[in-house]
């Protein structure tokens, strides 16, 4: 019975350090506690929210036959569009966040620059098209 309580409370303790963990490093860029904790949930919910931003027609080829689709009878659907979504939590927010830090001065400017342009550089390198996912990166 003790072991099983554990079992379940376990999942819930490694929840809790990461928000705490999270909400310390956050408040080491000079948020409060609470400022950073709403953050964090703000950008796990806010990473349901995707919002659209173009789309453009796509060529549809003929789905091909597999040799077990006599016994799968799954056909993928054919897609005629393309749409790029902004997720709000995973990049709204947190642009908007160093934004802020880069504009009240809690960033320098130099650094922070570098370092964009080496994340730019290395997630160009790395991003590859997935047919039927987007891009994807290793």
């Amino acid at each position: 019975m003790s072991f099983l309580l554990l079992l379940m409370l376990v999942p819930l303790l490694l929840m809790m350090l990461f928000f705490n963990v999270a909400t310390f490093s956050f408040s080491r860029l000079g948020m409060s506690q609470e400022g950073a904790f709403l953050f964090l949930t703000a950008s796990i919910i806010g990473s349901l929210i995707n919002i659209p931003l173009s789309r453009r027609r796509i060529q549809v080829y003929e789905p091909r036959v597999h040799p077990f689709s006599m016994f799968f009878f799954y056909y993928p659907p054919v897609v005629r569009e393309q749409v790029i979504y902004l997720n709000v939590g995973g990049a709204g927010l947190p642009a908007v966040l160093s934004l802020y830090l880069l504009l009240s001065g809690r960033a320098p400017l130099l650094p922070t620059l570098f370092a964009l342009l080496v994340v730019t550089v290395v997630a160009k390198m790395m991003a590859r098209p997935k047919p039927g996912v987007g891009i994807v990166m290793p």
